[in-house]
């Protein structure tokens, strides 16, 4: 979804009795509120979590969408330090948080390739045809 609003991305969004904002507000904002709703999925099922792990492109580099993931979830123990958000450094968590907070580097062309071979026994093996 990401790319089909790129080039709608600062477009501004108006009603009969004004401007409402911009497409990057609602589309983070609804973006933030699904992450959340897994994020308490998850800590319900696991009865709480430990860490918080952002990574892929949105979760290395887009500070402001993991602000907005980890505003309210307080309560599960999630506070976000903004200045190492800001800097995406490796832990983003305050040390009042009982939850670790991290920002991970995945290669995700790697990984997939890996999973390509794993679920192709005969590559792995040398025969190639």
């Amino acid at each position: 979804m990401l790319r089909s609003i790129n080039k709608h991305y600062e477009d501004k969004l108006g009603a009969s009795d004004g401007e409402i904002g911009h497409v990057k507000d609602f589309y983070f904002d609804d973006q933030s509120c699904q992450a959340k709703k897994w994020i308490g999925s998850f800590a319900a099922a696991l009865g709480g979590l430990d860490t918080l792990v952002f990574a892929g492109g949105i979760g290395e580099n887009a500070p402001p969408v993991r602000e907005r993931i980890c505003e309210g979830l307080d309560f599960l123990g999630i506070k976000l330090d903004k200045a190492r958000n800001k800097k995406n450094a490796a832990m983003i968590f305050t040390n009042a948080g009982r939850v670790k907070v991290r920002v991970i580097h995945t290669n995700e062309e790697l990984m997939i390739a890996r999973s390509v071979l794993r679920s192709c026994p005969a590559i792995t093996a040398g025969e190639r045809n």
